[in-house]
């Protein structure tokens, strides 16, 4: 703090020469323009509050290799469309390289690709301390030694439901999301609490406003990075764009609450400016105005945030569990499971009342050794993981498992009851989550959603689009089902 207060007297002394006394110019007269404020503020937080991060792991990747990444090796595709896919990319890539050497009057240009794993501080569910990890990617160009693409987005990406360990960004390399963003776009995706730096503990579903905090701290960490370590630009008119799917999807209006809401600048930041800005003896009236420009200034406003887009999100976990009661029957029971640990791990007083085998049926308590190893090691993906579920849960002298699996087969009589305090609980937790009511968008949003979806219900849909209404834009997906339209959205411009 001491080296801010050093920065930020400095700025204010440049600041206040504008009033010089010798001048004949009263302090408390004449205040800064919003032009010179903003520059002071922006300027200052950047430069001399810095975010805490650790770089893990970076590898640059040729266009060939990149290639590789996304396509496959060169001829080991049976698919013609995934080869010709594959030199179109190749094409492009020569196309941007000429691109740039004339633009640079360069005999030659190399398009090259960075990825990086790093960790960064952020808070757990009781308001501790923890380091997370995260992904990120972006293009670089040789010129007298390699440097970044000047971005034209940041592309915060909230992972889809996992359930495996190697499906996290950092494992995975930014996975299938990665490879769909190549140009000037500088990409991030953290894995999330339970994965990566933090794997082998409970992952905190559904829980909405821890996440976004967390995806948030990513999004600074990386940004930090992109800027301190790489050097990397942004264009003039770069905006920030947040996206995800499935659980990726909540976690994105989540973010997008976020950024619409909190205040850009920590208190202890604007307390150090009111001290220096009395200082100079500006009068107590155009102290009080800054304080309050400061305060009004949104994480969305001071991030460029552009939209949020989404598909198939649990946006209302309560009515999402409402209708799973009212199917009386899951397609994706692994949810159940997550849901569980996630509030016990959340609520404090929920923790203290029940054991978690007091929310399972007798079968699954059977089998419940087995699932938890297989939730903390994360060694199954959701569709393996579910088709366990399935399985280890059949009733009677069925010879598979069933497509869908009924309610009473994983859940004790007291979940499954409406009226008992449990049910009450768990749905006044969900409630907290709730991303459909409570605060006022600024910033438009996009969505993406199936009405025939099995897994997370339309009705999420239906209320968000209530809540936002003129801010949002929706659309239908062609093929109905929760996957087929997660599937589609991946494929769709972002």
């Amino acid at each position: 703090m001491k080296k801010f207060c050093i920065a930020a007297f400095s700025l204010l002394a440049l600041l206040a020469s504008c009033n010089d006394p010798n001048e004949g110019n009263d302090p408390q007269s004449e205040k800064p323009t919003q032009e010179q404020i903003d520059s002071l503020l922006q300027a200052t937080f950047r430069q001399e509050c810095p975010i805490n991060y650790t770089i893990n792991k970076s590898e640059q990747l040729t266009k060939e290799e990149m290639a590789d990444f996304i396509f496959g090796p060169a001829g080991a595709n049976s698919d013609e469309g995934v080869e010709e896919a594959r030199k179109r990319y190749l094409e492009r890539c020569g196309e941007i390289e000429d691109s740039m050497a004339n633009a640079l009057s360069m005999n030659a240009f190399t398009l090259i690709f960075e990825k990086i794993n790093y960790n960064y501080p952020t808070i757990d569910q009781n308001g501790d301390p923890i380091t997370l990890s995260a992904f990120m990617g972006f293009g670089e160009y040789w010129a007298f030694g390699y440097k970044p693409l000047d971005q034209d987005h940041i592309y915060l990406c909230c992972p889809y439901t996992h359930t495996k360990e190697d499906e996290c960004a950092t494992a995975d390399k930014g996975g299938y999301e990665f490879s769909l963003l190549m140009g000037d776009n500088l990409f991030i995706m953290p894995d999330g609490q339970g994965f990566g730096t933090n794997k082998n503990h409970d992952q905190m579903y559904l829980n909405h406003e821890l996440q976004a905090r967390q995806i948030y701290d990513a999004l600074m960490a990386g940004k930090s990075i992109y800027e301190n370590d790489w050097e990397g630009k942004f264009e003039k008119d770069w905006t920030l764009r947040v996206i995800g799917a499935s659980q990726g999807a909540g976690d994105a209006i989540a973010v997008h609450k976020y950024l619409d809401t909190q205040c850009f600048y920590p208190d202890e930041v604007i307390d150090v400016f009111m001290k220096l800005y009395e200082a100079f003896g500006f009068s107590a009236e155009n102290c009080e105005n800054l304080r309050q420009q400061m305060k009004s200034v949104k994480c969305a406003e001071a991030l460029n945030f552009e939209y949020s887009y989404a598909a198939c999100g649990p946006y209302c976990p309560k009515a999402t569990l409402e209708q799973y009661y009212l199917w009386g029957q899951m397609a994706y029971p692994c949810v159940f499971p997550l849901i569980i640990k996630s509030f016990l791990a959340s609520d404090a007083a929920a923790r203290a009342k029940y054991t978690e085998d007091r929310f399972y049926s007798d079968l699954y308590n059977a089998n419940k050794a087995y699932f938890d190893e297989v939730y903390l090691k994360k060694t199954l993906n959701s569709d393996d993981l579910n088709k366990e579920i399935r399985k280890r849960l059949k009733v009677g002298s069925e010879k598979e498992a069933p497509e869908t699996l009924p309610l009473d087969r994983i859940l004790s009589a007291e979940a499954l009851d409406t009226n008992s305090e449990m049910y009450a609980d768990i749905a006044a937790w969900l409630d907290k989550q709730d991303l459909t009511s409570g605060w006022t968008p600024r910033t438009k949003t996009y969505l993406y959603y199936s009405k025939a979806d099995e897994v997370v219900p339309y009705v999420n849909t239906i209320k968000l689009m209530n809540m936002f209404g003129s801010k949002c834009s929706a659309e239908e997906a062609f093929w109905d089902g929760h996957v087929a339209c997660c599937e589609q959205f991946m494929l769709k411009p972002w």
